[in-house]
């Protein structure tokens, strides 16, 4: 996730653009483009950085939890009622008189603004790089999809672990043997193209007859893209995935069942009905309102999750996560 801040007013207005490291540090800054300047202040509102709802969908929650890249991802991380993170109330705040004030942009997509935060890759924000300077707020977070999603293991009932794993190897490290898997034969299959570069070849398919799934032969980054597509695509990828940091939540999942499925019911419905109201306030009646917000949260059955004893047989959130993260990361 990449901070773009707009060079020439940063310049112009005596701004350090390295110290503008969140959206809050911005805040003064998207003020002076409000007042000063015709370009949109802030490209579209954003939520509050590292900011991860706890809940069995992924929606919005009232509790919540703030993931930093800096933190050890064997930490344990709190559950909080989400009117108690400074962080999620400042930047509500902050969202809500920006659009008050019409500071906030209609168009996501609008290549001038003051500041703006994109989700995407290296890729992605090259067109940014001559007008705006570039902050990395949130690093790549390898999560439980991305690292399972296409996963090479062993049997138990293998005959032979060392040549499984040999294989394992070669999918992982040799070229050729990873590229016939891929692509089949080359010549029969495919074949390099004659109208690339010897430093940066592309292959030309030459058959329909074998096909396979790119991310699930092995590692990508050591055979080609696709047709036409030259190695050096994988560049911007690489580096992603040196930049990336592994999510302190990889595995954890919210096991519904028949004992628990009416309290995370009742988490959602208490969620849902509190953020309607939240995102129908002011500025002033949200400020007003979250000492009320907070202490409605604390005294609802949603809260229950948060205790530290079982009733009816079910597993409290708080619980699920203590197992997780000791089964997870003990000894770590």
């Amino acid at each position: 996730t990449y901070l773009l801040i707009n060079k020439e007013l940063c310049d112009s207005y005596y701004y350090d653009p390295e110290s503008m490291d969140s959206i809050l540090a911005c805040e003064d800054f998207i003020l002076d483009v409000a007042e000063h300047s015709n370009v949109t202040p802030l490209l579209s509102a954003v939520d509050a950085t590292g900011l991860t709802y706890w809940g069995n969908n992924g929606d919005f929650s009232v509790l919540a939890t703030i993931v930093t890249d800096d933190q050890d991802p064997t930490s344990k991380l709190n559950i909080r009622n989400i009117f108690g993170l400074k962080s999620y109330v400042n930047t509500t705040v902050m969202m809500k008189e920006l659009k008050e004030a019409g500071d906030i942009g209609t168009n996501p997509n609008a290549k001038e603004f003051g500041v703006g935060v994109i989700t995407g890759t290296a890729e992605d924000i090259k067109d940014y790089e001559d007008d705006y300077y570039i902050n990395v707020i949130r690093r790549p977070r390898a999560t439980t999809d991305d690292v399972f999603q296409a996963m090479f293991a062993v049997s138990t009932y293998t005959k032979d672990v060392t040549r499984s794993m040999e294989i394992i190897n070669l999918l992982n490290t040799d070229s050729t043997f990873r590229t016939i898997l891929q692509y089949g034969v080359e010549g029969v299959h495919w074949e390099i193209d004659s109208e690339s570069s010897a430093d940066d070849p592309y292959i030309k398919l030459l058959s329909d007859d074998y096909k396979m799934n790119l991310v699930e032969t092995g590692n990508v980054f050591i055979t080609y893209p696709g047709e036409g597509i030259p190695m050096s695509e994988w560049q911007d990828g690489i580096q992603q995935n040196l930049d990336s940091v592994m999510d302190p939540l990889i595995k954890f999942v919210i096991t519904v069942d028949e004992d628990n499925e009416e309290y995370y019911k009742n988490l959602a419905e208490v969620s849902a009905d509190i953020q309607k109201r939240v995102e129908k306030m002011t500025a002033k009646e949200f400020q007003d309102s979250l000492e009320s917000l907070k202490d409605e949260v604390s005294d609802s059955d949603a809260y229950f999750y948060l205790t530290d004893d079982k009733a009816d047989g079910y597993e409290s959130l708080i619980q699920a996560y203590a197992s997780f993260y000791n089964q997870t990361f003990k000894n770590k």
